[in-house]
């Protein structure tokens, strides 16, 4: 028996109306719906809650509304509106993760980021090692003994203002590690270097940045 859909005289299969429907749309329309649709494969790739990915949509029409999109890379933008949200909302993203999800470079998202602060004249808060810390953990399955601790270090390296300047998420790494080593729990730099994607290098490094700073705010 055909179980085929039978398209009668003068009827058009689905598939043509979209064709005839995206014929009619504007440039300028269709790069807002491929937008659109590349902001929530973006956020659906770092786990953006499903709020911020809203707001990411948001921003993203608002520079099509602003014109900023002719000449541009639509996934470049797409990419900086999510990371615009994520910033926002202190969600733990950094740019490099954001190129992993999206089909263009982290040196380009990065222009298009510095793009929306000035078209649109927006601060984008600078990210903090806390943001990561929570989500560090929860990815190695730490037990929450290692995320105090670890958060009680993060306290002395940021009272001393160890932090500036530094990649907050390797921050957040370093303290962890240096917490789970101070239990004996089995974890590795490697490990956590690439739950944090950053190198193991800099995990060595500021390991030592930390002891110091641990030890020095000790009675």
């Amino acid at each position: 028996m055909n179980t085929g859909t039978t398209i009668g005289w003068g009827e058009t299969s689905p598939g043509e109306r979209f064709s005839r429907y995206n014929d009619r749309l504007t440039n300028q329309e269709r790069s807002l719906v491929s937008g659109i649709r590349e902001v929530r494969s973006v956020s659906a790739g770092v786990e953006l809650p499903d709020a911020d990915r809203e707001r990411a949509a948001y921003w993203f029409r608002k520079a099509a509304q602003e014109r900023l999109l002719k000449g541009r890379s639509i996934e470049a933008f797409a990419a900086a509106c999510v990371f615009l949200t994520a910033r926002e909302r202190q969600y733990p993203v950094t740019i490099d993760w954001l190129a992993e999800c999206s089909p263009v470079e982290s040196s380009k998202i990065r222009h298009h980021v510095r793009v929306l602060q000035s078209e649109l004249d927006v601060s984008i808060p600078p990210a903090h090692p806390r943001d990561f810390l929570p989500m560090i953990v929860s990815h190695l399955s730490l037990e929450p003994a290692i995320e105090r601790r670890a958060a009680r270090y993060l306290e002395d390296v940021v009272a001393d203002e160890m932090h500036v300047g530094k990649h907050p998420a390797a921050i957040a790494a370093t303290v962890i590690y240096a917490a789970a080593a101070d239990i004996d729990t089995e974890l590795t730099q490697a490990e956590i270097a690439d739950t944090a994607d950053v190198s193991t290098v800099t995990i060595s490094r500021q390991y030592q940045m930390v002891l110091e700073c641990v030890s020095d705010q000790q009675p």
